[in-house]
């Protein structure tokens, strides 16, 4: 969790703005209720004086607005930290405006007038405050300097159980300002929980485009340490195509050919351009990155069938034997994520035997319980020592030679598995090295 100074350092802008947002609709209601007052307090005593102090009020407000207006074109000549001073500053000559009208009603008897000015002076003053909550001191000082300017009345008056109503008037400044606390603590702690929940998703954005990242540059990782074999499957088919348009082209010339002649060298170009194509798709399919797992149903022998077109060169050339015994199990999950997580076990089995003397094969079994279904890659390797089993799924760890791993493979294709709902784990079941894909069955 983030501490409260480690928040973004625009919080104060975004709590000023907040304020500036609603502060010049206050400043609107402020001057109407002036004016509203001022008309009545006229009608009932005929003071002409206090057009003065509708004047303050008038010119409070216009200040509010300027204040408002060049706060929202981000005024460069003003820094933000000056803004909370400017706001504190405000808050001051509006309740000291609002406050002095309490000395306009020094000696004013009429109950209706009383009513109004009580009810006038709480509303600006408690308003003020909760339109500042969020800087505590501000909105202290609507409650304290207004009501404050209400008991220096009350004491000029000195009016039948003036006391009590000074007392009252003191409990009502000390209860605001507790409630003015407590909501300015509640409101903080809801900056720092909104703030937090946003670090915290965009630090999962983050870690999730770095894990596609990786993913990708496994897949990548992979081509490459294919690339030679993938080379040499294309280049296959592709000279004999090119010798077969060599031959047709010379009998061509010599108008010396019939219809069976060009329907076995349509038919062998054919099969030469679909196995360059079923390469490509595989490798295409491979290198695809998606940013969410696409979940449907499938049969592995397909994918299996891919994964062999990209590493029959490299099996070829190491002499290994590669079997397949499946059962014809229906999976729910990420087809191409999976194809993948399997290209990294056939991979690592590869590099694992393909110097070891004697026999050498790679065998993909399928097999099923109660609750799961597996996949179990098993190569003809005597086991992981147990010092390295509990390391082999850690991220950069790897029992390669320098530069033909990168340790991510494994940590890749167990994060995948758990994206697919699913487990990676090694088998020590098995007599030889084997890997387990474990899929909970739907």
């Amino acid at each position: 969790m983030m501490k409260a100074e480690e928040f973004p350092q625009n919080i104060e802008e975004l709590r000023l703005g907040s304020i500036y947002n609603v502060l010049y609709k206050g400043s609107l209601i402020s001057i109407f209720s002036g004016t509203f007052f001022s008309f009545i307090y006229l009608a009932e005593t005929g003071n002409n004086m206090i057009f003065l102090w509708l004047l303050f009020v008038y010119l409070s407000g216009i200040k509010e607005f300027i204040c408002t207006y060049i706060f929202k074109k981000r005024v460069e000549f003003i820094p933000l930290s000056f803004w909370p001073k400017i706001l504190t500053f405000t808050a001051v000559s509006t309740s000291l405006t609002w406050g002095a009208v309490s000395f306009f009603m020094l000696g004013v008897s009429d109950l209706t007038l009383n009513y109004i000015f009580i009810t006038l002076l709480i509303g600006i003053s408690v308003g003020g405050a909760f339109a500042t909550l969020a800087f505590e001191r501000t909105s202290i000082c609507y409650i304290f300097l207004m009501i404050t300017c209400l008991i220096i009345k009350t004491l000029i008056e000195q009016k039948e159980y003036f006391i009590w109503f000074v007392i009252l008037q003191v409990l009502f400044i000390l209860y605001s300002i507790l409630l003015i606390r407590v909501f300015n603590r509640t409101v903080r702690t809801a900056e720092y929980v909104s703030i937090s929940a946003q670090t915290e998703l965009k630090l999962e954005k983050e870690l999730q485009t770095e894990k596609l990242k990786s993913i990708q540059s496994a897949r990548l990782a992979s081509l490459g340490e294919m690339a030679a074999g993938i080379s040499h499957e294309i280049n296959n088919p592709l000279s004999l195509l090119r010798g077969r348009v060599d031959i047709l082209e010379e009998i061509v010339s010599k108008k010396n050919y019939n219809e069976d002649d060009l329907a076995d060298f349509v038919a062998s170009a054919k099969k030469s351009t679909d196995r360059i194509n079923k390469i490509i798709q595989s490798m295409k399919n491979l290198s695809r990155i998606k940013d969410e797992t696409e979940f449907s149903s499938f049969q592995i022998t397909d994918a299996l069938e891919e994964i062999k077109t990209l590493v029959l060169h490299r099996l070829h050339l190491k002499s290994i034997d590669y079997q397949v015994e499946l059962r014809g199990t229906y999976y729910f999950a990420d087809r191409g994520e999976i194809e993948q997580v399997i290209l990294n076990l056939v991979n690592n089995a590869i590099d694992a035997i393909e110097n070891n003397p004697g026999e050498k094969w790679i065998k993909l079994i399928e097999t099923t319980d109660e609750n799961y279904d597996y996949i179990h890659i098993l190569d003809s390797g005597n086991g992981i020592a147990s010092e390295q089993v509990y390391r082999i799924f850690d991220p950069f760890y790897t029992s390669k030679e320098a530069g033909k791993g990168t340790g991510l493979g494994l940590s890749i294709s167990k994060n995948l598995m758990a994206r697919n709902n699913g487990d990676l784990y090694y088998n020590e079941a098995f007599d030889n090295t084997c890997f387990t894909l474990s899929f909970k069955k739907v």
